[in-house]
């Protein structure tokens, strides 16, 4: 049980780093922000036959009157930087409320309003997972002048809700590299670069960790990265990114020394977060590096001789 818990709160964790940045104010509104959102994003899981409610908190931070319209709408993966697309509805249909009856809210400056969503999950229905986000868009309660004309400006801000649906106690974690977006020939006068995806095959959302690392034909380690945590939704696939000591979080992982010769190896090293234990996943893949551009100009030297001399003889 302790278990569990420590694992869907560590979802929770980092599914709040990885979301709240996305969904903050500025990400939806060019004017000043209005409004204050808790929480930021949640994770919850709801078994077949049972309800839950969840209750998100709108609060007005600015110094006049808002009114406030509250919009559930589904959201996805972009399969790439974790980046969330916003649909324009929700087909979640587990809520005890139909959604057009979500009411405008009217608050004073500093004021505060709770939305409580509650969540009714038949029996028989299949495990499957729904990100939603809550959306709040405001208006000022009458127009003010902006620059040279009369308008309303608009402020939204959303709270990211993932809910999953599973009988199970234990969700299998489904996790795996697909691609290291690389080529197997690197040029010795070029970096190597690569960029690990990793792609989730199950229904829940899965926390992932690690760290990565280039070594030589001696198997030397030349390079070290750590792998920043991010969180796969279900059925859906993400790039990771890394830090050196020299650089901050990329998605490109890079290694460019004087001069690349032999063989090199990747290997990445990553954990996933799992109810019962974390799951260690090592994944390697080779890189031959060949003074290709040298070779080049080796051969052309020489035709571009003998072509000259050609063109010495004719003239």
């Amino acid at each position: 049980m302790m278990l569990n818990k420590f694992f869907y709160t560590s979802i929770l964790i980092l599914i709040s780093i990885f979301l709240t940045s996305v969904f903050s104010p500025y990400a939806f509104a060019q004017s000043p922000i209005e409004l204050a959102v808790t929480p930021p994003s949640a994770y919850i899981k709801v078994k077949q036959g049972s309800t839950a409610t969840h209750t998100v908190v709108i609060e007005n931070v600015s110094e006049q009157l808002l009114t406030i319209k509250p919009k559930i709408v589904d959201f996805s993966s972009n399969n790439q930087n974790g980046v969330p697309i916003l649909s324009d509805t929700t087909r979640f249909p587990y809520f005890d409320f139909d959604q057009d009856s979500l009411q405008p809210i009217t608050l004073p400056s500093k004021g505060k309003a709770e939305l409580a969503l509650k969540i009714t999950v038949p029996s028989g229905v299949p495990n499957q997972e729904f990100p939603l986000t809550v959306l709040f868009e405001s208006t000022p309660d009458t127009d003010f002048s902006v620059s040279a004309g009369e308008t309303s400006v608009r402020s939204t801000i959303g709270s990211n809700l993932i809910v999953l649906v599973s009988s199970e106690t234990a969700v299998a974690t489904q996790l795996g590299i697909t691609s290291f977006k690389t080529s197997g020939i690197v040029d010795s006068f070029r970096p190597i670069t690569f960029t690990p995806v990793v792609t989730n095959t199950g229904y829940a959302a899965t926390a992932a960790s690690g760290s990565a690392k280039i070594t030589d034909w001696q198997g030397k380690t030349v390079a070290e990265f750590v792998i920043r945590p991010v969180v796969v939704l279900g059925n859906s696939s993400r790039e990771l990114e890394a830090s050196s000591s020299t650089e901050a979080y990329t998605s490109v992982f890079r290694y460019k020394p004087l001069i690349l010769l032999g063989m090199y190896k990747i290997q990445v090293d990553l954990t996933i977060q799992n109810q019962d234990q974390p799951i260690h996943l090592l994944q390697t893949k080779t890189i031959i590096a060949l003074p290709i551009s040298l070779v080049v100009v080796c051969f052309l030297i020489p035709f571009c001789w003998f072509g000259y001399k050609q063109y010495i003889r004719t003239t």
